[in-house]
């Protein structure tokens, strides 16, 4: 069953080359644009494409430290309730 498997821990790579290339690829999009003189769609791409790409890749490159922000906070336990299948 799903929920019994170990969770899956991925390794930490360096994101730096894809972040380039979308950025790369973004800038190359945003000329075109400009030099048909549509503008919308540089600022929807900024808005929707490149500040989450950019602060995903701040979330994905920060130090293990800088993440955790729990140290004071007190977490609560939470009873989940277990269904049974019956055969």
């Amino acid at each position: 069953l799903i929920w019994r498997m170990k969770p899956l821990t991925l390794p930490k790579q360096d994101y730096t080359l894809p972040i380039v290339m979308y950025l790369g690829n973004f800038a190359f999009a945003m000329i075109i644009s400009l030099a048909e003189g549509i503008y919308l769609p540089i600022f929807l791409g900024i808005l929707t494409g490149v500040i989450p790409a950019v602060w995903m890749y701040r979330l994905a490159t920060a130090p293990e430290d800088s993440l955790e922000e729990t140290e004071g906070i007190e977490l609560m336990p939470v009873k989940v309730p277990i269904l049974g299948v019956t055969e």
